[in-house]
């Protein structure tokens, strides 16, 4: 174990970092709606024969829908 390592630093200012986090965020949430469509295509093809739960991305997909500012 190496203690006396150097720390990589980050020289983005504020502005950027703002910018990049909602880039981010804006692919993860079009991600997990493709993920929710997929997940609706082969709850379709299984059947209906059991009541469908509603996924953990479904729920955070609907909880960061309403998040928008």
């Amino acid at each position: 174990m190496n203690r006396y390592s150097a720390t990589a630093r980050d020289n983005r200012d504020s502005d950027q970092m703002y910018d990049y986090l909602e880039a981010r965020i804006d692919a993860l949430k079009q991600r997990i709606a493709e993920l929710e469509m997929d997940n609706e295509a082969l709850r379709s093809t299984r059947g209906r024969s059991k009541p469908a739960l509603k996924s953990f991305s479904g729920q955070l997909a609907s909880s960061i829908s309403g998040l928008r500012h």
